[in-house]
């Protein structure tokens, strides 16, 4: 006997999330990357000054800083700045 396909349909049926805002930071900048605003050692404004400047939190800035780091399109330097040190040929496929 076959099972019903109601959970494929439950599935569709659900709403699909929203991005958050920290999504939505990091692709404001990869975007920068991208269009050559923002190039290999640029050093980006200060997390206070990108929060003011994309009217977002502080810690919504953070986050985004935060995955980008891990993607390896910025560094992060404690108490320095945050610089784009992005290796030739980055971003992929632009």
């Amino acid at each position: 006997m076959k099972q019903p396909r109601l959970h494929l349909v439950k599935t569709l049926a659900e709403p699909i999330g929203k991005k958050a805002v920290s999504e939505l930071v990091v692709q404001r900048i990869l975007d920068l990357v991208k269009s050559g605003h923002l190039s290999a050692g640029d050093k980006l404004p200060s997390e206070r000054d990108l929060a003011e400047q994309l009217d977002v939190s502080r810690p919504t800035v953070r986050e985004a800083l935060r995955a980008l780091s891990i993607l390896g399109v910025l560094e992060i330097r404690h108490g320095a700045s945050i610089s784009n040190p992005c290796w030739p040929g980055w971003p992929p496929n632009a």
